[in-house]
């Protein structure tokens, strides 16, 4: 979970930052604030805010596609990780969490498709991810991965 909080901080500010673009990435510092306190609805209502004054900021797509994966908004978050996707076509992240969340709506053609996409890109990274939910699924509880 660190990672990625800190890859979105990381995308927030190595854009070419205007007065709007600024104002977004502040949001964006709010919403994943809000995330890691487990607030995701209000994270989701930033994350519209940022993409209202910035629709080019890839992060801010991940982030609510994210939220709604931690909420079980399937739907909205594979929406959101496939516009993340347009945007940046190897944001590994959203590669990854799109297959978890067609996995978990029952799509497990779309998810292999992914988790094959996730591995090309990565498979070491691919592993990790899987291995730490396998652990999370073993040790109990939801993990916030």
């Amino acid at each position: 979970m660190k990672q990625i909080l800190f890859f979105l901080f990381v995308i927030a500010f190595t854009t070419n930052i205007s007065v709007a673009q600024e104002s977004a990435v502040e949001l964006i510092r709010t919403a994943i604030e809000l995330n890691k306190q487990n607030d995701f609805a209000t994270s989701n209502l930033l994350c519209d805010k940022a993409i209202k004054l910035n629709p080019e900021m890839t992060g801010a797509y991940f982030l609510r596609g994210y939220n709604n994966f931690l909420l079980e908004n399937y739907k909205e978050a594979i929406q959101d990780f496939t516009l993340t996707l347009i945007k940046d076509p190897n944001y590994f992240e959203a590669i990854y969490y799109r297959a978890k969340a067609r996995q978990a709506k029952g799509d497990y053609i779309g998810a292999i498709q992914d988790f094959n996409s996730a591995r090309g890109l990565s498979s070491s990274k691919t592993t990790f991810f899987m291995i730490k939910g396998m652990f999370a699924s073993v040790f109990g509880g939801k993990s916030k991965e």
